[in-house]
């Protein structure tokens, strides 16, 4: 077999992987990923990753959320959201609060999944003390509009004053002055007449 020898022929050829969706192919990107140590090409890996868009890839992908190279950490972010696994949404969740702009594209990888554990978690973030997410949180959660209300309408019953504003400012109050919404009303009107 023909050793690869330059860094161009090696990203070729995991952009060719890529666009197959085979065993083999899954297989080659998994040990790739194990083995290799230049950045660049780990970049290609994690791109094809995204590409390939198998829930097999999060247990090799999680690791590079923790590099000091922002650029990978974006990327196995986005790789970890086409996975769109438990154990890819909880790592890309455990990540979240230490860099703003990594918070910005946590926050639109767990809008764009929008699976029950994503939106509990945007709701979970806007009772953070971290702006980023909580306003993030706010206007993903307002975006997503009537898929997001059961669990903005769950705020309702927190302790957290501050939860159940934000809550109320990410679309809570649009969905309650709709026609026939008797039980948002209803849970509204217990919290304040407590």
């Amino acid at each position: 077999m023909h050793q690869l020898s330059g860094l161009n022929e090696k990203r070729f050829f995991i952009e060719c992987i890529a666009d197959r969706d085979d065993e083999d192919s899954f297989d080659f990107l998994t040990q790739a990923i194990r083995k290799e140590t230049d950045v660049r090409l780990i970049k290609s890996l994690l791109k094809a990753m995204t590409e390939f868009k198998s829930n097999k890839f999060a247990p090799y992908i999680s690791d590079f959320l923790y590099s000091d190279d922002k650029e990978l950490v974006a990327l196995a972010v986005e790789a970890l959201g086409a996975c769109s696994t438990d154990l890819a949404i909880d790592a890309i969740i455990n990540r979240a609060g230490a860099d703003t702009s990594l918070d910005k594209l946590i926050v639109k990888t767990l809008k764009k999944i929008a699976s029950e554990k994503t939106l509990s978690a945007l709701v979970e973030f806007l009772g953070s003390n971290i702006s980023s997410l909580r306003n993030g949180a706010r206007q993903a959660l307002a975006e997503l509009k009537e898929v997001s209300i059961p669990h903005l309408l769950d705020t309702l019953k927190s302790k957290n004053s501050n939860l159940v504003i934000a809550a109320l400012e990410a679309g809570i109050q649009d969905y309650l002055h709709k026609p026939f919404n008797k039980s948002g009303i209803e849970m509204v009107l217990k919290r304040y007449l407590k």
